[in-house]
């Protein structure tokens, strides 16, 4: 089973915790791996390549960091571009991509502390998605739980090479249980 992941961080190269999340699925079988900064540079994408790709995939995977409560520019370039574009317009258009799993894969700089009752942002990143759980249900897709990291912000020296690999990899293993391997 093909399984696409859509990566948009603007410096995934500079990134502590995206470029090793990538990195630590690469060797899952089947899958496809789309950068969409390094693809796309200009932010002009490519709409029928992209169809084509989750055409051929049964799991979608989006992996990016939250900024600003929602995800990278380049992300949403791509929802409107390829999802809108392409597969909203007409019910065959719509079945299409019925039935294939969605899964997001966020990387949060805040702590989880924040975004609860009572924190300084007081939404939980779940209610921040929900854009993409409705998505997920206007095509019929298959919405499975988001895996989330927190404090993937360096504040203050808090990140040591051994605390990021420690996130990384259960980022990863958990990324890895919920793919259909």
């Amino acid at each position: 089973m093909q399984k696409l992941l859509i990566v948009a961080h603007p410096n995934l190269q500079g990134s502590i915790f995206n470029k090793n999340i990538v990195k630590g699925l690469s060797n899952v079988p089947n899958l496809l791996v789309r950068d969409l900064y390094a693809l796309y540079p200009n932010k002009e994408i490519n709409e029928e390549i992209e169809a084509q790709h989750l055409l051929a995939s049964e799991q979608l995977i989006f992996q990016f960091p939250l900024y600003w409560y929602q995800a990278p520019s380049l992300m949403k370039a791509y929802q409107d571009t390829v999802l809108t574009k392409r597969f909203a317009v007409g019910r065959e258009n719509i079945q299409k991509l019925s039935g294939k799993k969605m899964l997001l894969s966020v990387t949060i700089g805040n702590t989880e502390e924040n975004y609860m009752q009572g924190g300084r942002i007081a939404m939980p990143v779940l209610d921040l998605l929900a854009p993409w759980r409705a998505c997920a249900r206007y095509f019929d897709m298959e919405f499975q739980e988001p895996v989330l990291s927190y404090r993937c912000h360096d504040v203050g020296g808090e990140l040591t090479e051994t605390r990021v690999q420690e996130m990384v990899g259960k980022h990863t293993q958990t990324l890895k249980s919920s793919l259909s391997i």
